[in-house]
């Protein structure tokens, strides 16, 4: 999970939304619940100070795959960012 936000948000390396991907699938492949997308959406949309920047955008696509592992939290999440 950690290095699929540091590939993410390009800490320390070149950003690589690819490989962000990859860690946090395989993440969510071994929890199978959704927690590991809903996390990431969550940190992007929040930011982390020094480490993540504030993205809209990504916050939704990560949300979305959160929802559709069917964690329903990050569905409430997704539709309250995409409805207001």
């Amino acid at each position: 999970m950690l290095l699929g936000l540091i590939y993410a948000n390009g800490v320390g390396i070149a950003a690589d939304d690819e490989k962000a991907a990859w860690y946090f699938k395989r993440s969510s492949a071994i929890s199978r619940t959704g927690y590991s997308e809903y996390w990431a959406g969550m940190m992007f949309l929040n930011g982390e100070p020094g480490f993540i920047e504030k993205n809209k955008q990504k916050a939704l696509h990560w949300l979305n795959l959160s929802c559709l592992e069917g964690f329903d939290t990050g569905c409430e999440e997704f539709e309250t960012l995409t409805n207001g």
